[in-house]
This record gives structure tokens, C-alpha cells and sequence, in this order.
């Protein structure tokens, strides 16, 4: 069973990033010139900020 675990996961893994890839470069070839710069420049804020509240909403600083 754990031979069979060692396989599929970096499998699993592959196929799911190769599908993000192709539906992403689907949305960019669907944009456009334009659509593709807006669309870059949106992951490249969205991305840092999604992150940024994630480690922020977990660290409960409290002053007292």
C-alpha cells in the first residue's frame, strides 16, 4: 500500500498542475493582449495579499 501511495501522489500532484496550466494559458489566449497583461497583473497583487491575510489571520496578537 505504501509503494502504491508513492506513486500517486506525485501523480496526482502532476496531472493537477498540468491541468491548471492548460486551463490558464486557455484564459490567457481568450484575453487577449490586454486581457493577459490585466490578468497577470492581477495574480501578481492577489496572490501576495491572499497570502498576506492568510499568515495575518492567524497570528491573534493581543495587547494586554
Amino acid at each position: 500500500m505504501n509503494g502504491l501511495i508513492s506513486i500517486v501522489l506525485p501523480l496526482g500532484a502532476m496531472i493537477t498542475v498540468a491541468i491548471l496550466m492548460i486551463g490558464l494559458g486557455s484564459v490567457f489566449l481568450a484575453a487577449g493582449h490586454n486581457g493577459t497583461i490585466v490578468i497577470g497583473l492581477a495574480i501578481i497583487i492577489l496572490v501576495p495579499l491572499g497570502g498576506w491575510l492568510v499568515t495575518r489571520g492567524g497570528s491573534s496578537e493581543s495587547s494586554g
